[in-house]
């Protein structure tokens, strides 16, 4: 899997005994439960100009 995320997450359906796993890459979160900043201070946010646009892409590769 190739890909320019600084996070990622790897999960499954919880309590279903799903026959997969997901590995998708985060380009943001949600907050901390304990955090009490601004939205200028979350971590790993990403914000645009009027106009931009946010474009990203991943691979995955099965052998």
């Amino acid at each position: 899997m190739t890909f320019d995320a600084q996070l990622f997450g790897v999960w499954s359906p919880d309590k279903k005994q799903a026959p997969f796993v997901c590995i998708e890459p985060w380009y943001g979160r949600c907050d901390k439960k304990s955090f009490t900043g601004t939205l200028e201070e979350r971590e790993y946010g990403n914000s645009l100009c009027p106009g931009e646009v946010f474009e990203k892409q991943f691979s995955v590769r099965i052998h």
